[in-house]
């Protein structure tokens, strides 16, 4: 509120200037005591995900992974492709260490995660201001308590991301420091931390185009010379990238049917997975762990117009650089690069479930985030005058809304049975989670709810075998042959060759 002294100059009431003076002084903190606020209030959203026990793929990362605790593990997950769930020697060589602290404790586990996913953001944080990008601090806290990665922080088996993000934004710090003094040194830590990005999750590969793109648009600086030096970068992505997708249509296995898509589907997947990520950041609800699979069909020039949209959009955010500036652009062009991998180009396994999942987006996320708050504190120091304490009391509201939602869904994580009840009350025909819960009842003696999830996932996906081989196991457990009988039966039917 303005009131006019004797003078007739307009000055602040001081109360009112008072009571805003705090949220002034953490807006214009100095940057450690920024990066601390955030690692405290991104450690106070994730406190549930410590209560956390194992689920779903941890299984397999974790519980019976014999390299975590045979002598020779080690030697196994560096040098025996196929001996672990995928290929990354990083990840699982940290979990091997884990193991041997924790034992088979989640609480470790969860704790590690987390401290990962706050080292990410003091980092993201560094590196946006070294950017100059304005806005940092709150981009930095909206990726650290964002509840859309409550999947890659509070899912122990996606240490993968958190691990993979934090040496992928090291390779870009070390990157910039490179180019800004030439030291060599910088230059072999830069291609080192790629490796050990790679080697902990291959959806870092598109960092090389990220690099290529930095050169090719940067003012000053620029030369033909720099190009060469990030041919080291490529061939890294080149070689772990194929090596990936071997190993993935081993995992796929006999579901290839399923995720076998012509070129026209996988144009629809890809344009309109590029749009669900955005409107998830936007309004994050509900947020699944299986979200439901799109259908298919429909005419050839509609899956044609998403990929389209993606291309319109970004040569709208060029053409409008002198007005908005090119962040947004350079945000959304980030968001691009990051999340192709995921958008259908290759399949993967998890496609028989779902084409979309929040994980995928843990690092192509930031660009979204930078290109939607960037306009926004623009606008705020514009109309500085008038907005002075409007933004920094709408940037609070927006990030202890965050922490809210973000420490409610870490509650969904913190067992088999809460992830896929929740999955289940969003998505009535997300089969797997009605086998996955099926398993849970089984272990708290509820064969009878059991029967009818296993029931439940044939009718989702007549297909699926393995809640048919699980309906017949628990009913010759019940003594009831003959029914069992008949689902394997059923079984055999539809797959000659599941012996």
């Amino acid at each position: 509120m303005l009131i006019e002294d004797n003078c007739g100059v307009k000055r602040k009431n001081k109360r009112q200037e008072k009571a805003y003076q705090p949220l002034k002084k953490a807006w214009d903190a100095p940057l450690f005591w920024k990066a601390v606020l955030l690692c405290f209030v991104t450690f106070i959203a994730f406190i549930p995900a410590l209560k956390g026990g194992f689920i779903w793929d941890d299984n397999g990362y974790i519980i019976q992974n014999p390299t975590l605790r045979n002598s020779n593990g080690l030697r196994q997950i560096w040098f025996s492709p196929g001996s672990t769930t995928q290929y990354y020697p990083v990840l699982f060589t940290l979990f091997r260490i884990e193991y041997q602290i924790w034992g088979l404790n989640p609480f470790g586990y969860h704790l590690v995660n987390i401290i990962l996913h706050i080292l990410n953001t003091v980092i993201l944080l560094i590196l946006l201001r070294h950017l100059n990008v304005p806005g940092s601090l709150l981009i930095a806290a909206v990726f650290s308590v964002h509840p859309i990665h409550v999947e890659s922080v509070a899912w122990i088996c996606e240490l993968k991301d958190v691990l993979s993000g934090f040496f992928f934004l090291l390779t870009l710090y070390f990157w910039l420091e490179y180019e800004k003094n030439g030291k060599w040194a910088h230059y072999g830590g830069s291609l080192v931390l790629f490796l050990l990005a790679i080697f902990s999750k291959t959806a870092v590969t598109p960092l090389p185009a990220l690099l290529f793109l930095w050169i090719l648009f940067k003012k000053r600086g620029n030369s033909p010379r720099q190009f060469l030096f990030i041919a080291p970068f490529f061939l890294i992505s080149l070689v772990s990238g194929l090596h990936h997708s071997i190993l993935e249509v081993k995992n796929i296995g006999d579901a290839s049917g399923d995720v076998n898509f012509t070129i026209w589907q996988r144009l629809y997947i890809a344009g309109r997975g590029f749009w669900f990520y955005p409107m998830k950041i936007i309004w994050p609800s509900p947020l699944l762990p299986i979200y439901p699979r799109w259908e298919l069909g429909g005419a050839k020039i509609v899956n044609v117009l998403w990929p389209f949209s993606v291309a319109a959009f970004l040569f709208l955010l060029w053409m409008l650089r002198n007005r908005i500036g090119i962040i947004p652009f350079a945000g959304v062009t980030f968001y691009t690069v990051m999340i192709l991998p995921a958008l259908g180009i290759v399949s993967q396994a998890f496609y028989r479930f779902s084409f979309t999942a929040d994980h995928f987006q843990y690092l192509a996320g930031i660009g979204i985030m930078t290109a939607i708050i960037v306009p926004f504190y623009d606008l705020y120091k514009k109309y500085q005058f008038y907005l002075k304490q409007v933004v920094p009391v709408f940037s609070g509201m927006l990030l202890i809304t965050l922490v809210i939602l973000t420490w409610r869904h870490n509650i969904v994580f913190q067992s088999n049975e809460s992830l896929w009840k929740h999955a289940i009350s969003h998505n009535r025909e997300a089969f797997v989670a009605y086998h996955n819960l099926a398993h849970s009842m089984i272990q708290r003696n509820k064969q009878s709810e059991a029967i009818t999830l296993y029931q439940e996932a044939i009718r989702a996906n007549p297909d699926y075998k393995d809640a048919r081989l699980g309906l017949g196991v628990l009913l010759i457990d019940m003594e009831r042959y003959d029914e069992s009988i008949k689902v394997y039966r059923d079984a055999i039917d539809l797959h000659q060759d599941f012996a």
